[in-house]
């Protein structure tokens, strides 16, 4: 599986799952493939309908803090989803 497969499968997972919730302004974070366990490990963000909105004058960090962040892993010879968990992540202050 290419990079931009991982991607798209991710991306695919998560409106599949979560798209009953209404997601809005999913991206890309991060991809990671781990050589040892031959996984894809793809970071998405994304808001929820309820999360309160973003104002135009917002900090980095507070834009950051108003997302939700998701790790997708995908076993590369496969291209199974093995797992969807949280993703915490800290900003850089």
């Amino acid at each position: 599986m290419e990079v931009k497969e991982a991607v798209v499968t991710a991306k695919t997972h998560i409106l599949n799952t979560l798209g009953a919730e209404s997601i809005i302004d999913t991206y890309l974070e991060e991809v990671e493939y781990d050589h040892d366990s031959d996984e894809w490990w793809i970071t998405i963000s994304f808001r929820r309908p309820w999360d309160p909105p973003i104002k135009p004058d917002a900090t980095p960090l507070e834009v950051f803090d108003s997302r939700t962040y998701k790790l997708v892993k995908i076993d590369n010879t496969t291209d199974r989803i093995l797992s969807l968990s949280d993703r915490f992540l800290h900003p850089i202050q």
